[in-house]
């Protein structure tokens, strides 16, 4: 049930603004994320055979920073780290993660199959020989780019279209986990009805900027700390400027993009969601 209908310009002046008031509070998180980011990063290098479980324990660090910025957007003052609802939080991203692959392999199987009975039928044959073999497939995906690139960049921005239309249906999910107390993912579907390309238009006027800002300091950041971020065998960079880049990107990732994204899906919650708004019978 959509309870008011927001001019995406509204939403996004919403959470500059909130951010704006509470930016004390917003670096002070993103200082903790970024520490405790590397933190895990670093013990994970220590254990190279358990790679999921770090990343699984990253993932749960962010979940947690992230509803400390939701719970700063809804209640204002302080940060507070509750665990329960950054579980919650953790939670409800977990559910729609899984979602979101199960789609994202459906769709790679389909994409697969147009690909080599189409444009790239030519290769089938050493696509069959390399199944199995991810340094071949590699190479053939390579050079498939290189001979015809755009039935893959229309696949590429097809999939593009795709996420960002679900995880636009499902952006709600996070705020209305924390301000309802309870687990809640695809019950918030029905609140984005009908502001559907008002939600998308105000992610991209806000995040598509925050993302393209922090991929350029990033880069830059690279560069001055010697590290070859698009080539892996760019050698090893010294310890000292390879944990301080880890620590500086951690931290502008939480403060551009997360920061601004918690504000921006808790104003739209407001708007679309929010106390008044009903759930679907459980």
């Amino acid at each position: 049930m959509t309870v008011i209908d927001p001019r995406m310009q509204d939403s996004v002046g919403a959470a500059l603004g909130s951010v704006r008031q509470n930016w004390r509070g917003v670096l002070f998180t993103a200082a903790i994320g970024a520490l405790a980011t590397t933190a895990i990063q670093m013990l994970g290098g220590l254990a190279p055979s358990a790679p999921y479980l770090t990343i699984a324990a990253a993932l749960f660090a962010s979940a947690m920073i992230y509803s400390v910025f939701i719970g700063m957007a809804l209640r204002g003052g302080q940060p507070r780290l509750r665990p329960s609802e950054g579980l919650r939080v953790f939670s409800a991203m977990a559910v729609v993660g899984f979602f979101l692959a199960i789609v994202g392999f459906v769709l790679s199987i389909v994409s697969a199959i147009i690909l080599v009975a189409g444009p790239y039928a030519s290769l089938s044959r050493e696509i069959s020989a390399a199944s199995g073999d991810r340094d071949a497939v590699n190479r053939l995906a390579q050079q498939m780019f290189a001979q015809n690139p755009a039935p893959i960049v229309v696949i590429g921005v097809f999939y593009l279209l795709v996420w960002f239309y679900l995880t636009t249906r499902l952006y709600l999910a996070a705020p209305a986990s924390v301000d309802r107390g309870r687990i809640l993912s695809f019950e918030t579907w029905s609140w984005t009805k009908g502001a559907t390309l008002k939600i998308m238009g105000a992610r991209a006027m806000l995040i598509g900027p925050a993302f393209v800002l922090t991929f350029a300091l990033t880069y830059l950041l690279s560069r001055a700390a010697g590290i070859a971020l698009f080539d892996a065998s760019g050698g090893s960079p010294q310890p000292g400027p390879a944990l301080a880049f880890a620590i500086i990107t951690a931290f502008l990732g939480y403060l551009v993009s997360d920061a601004l994204s918690a504000n921006l899906s808790s104003a739209l919650y407001r708007d679309l969601g929010g106390l008044k708004a009903r759930l679907p019978p459980s």
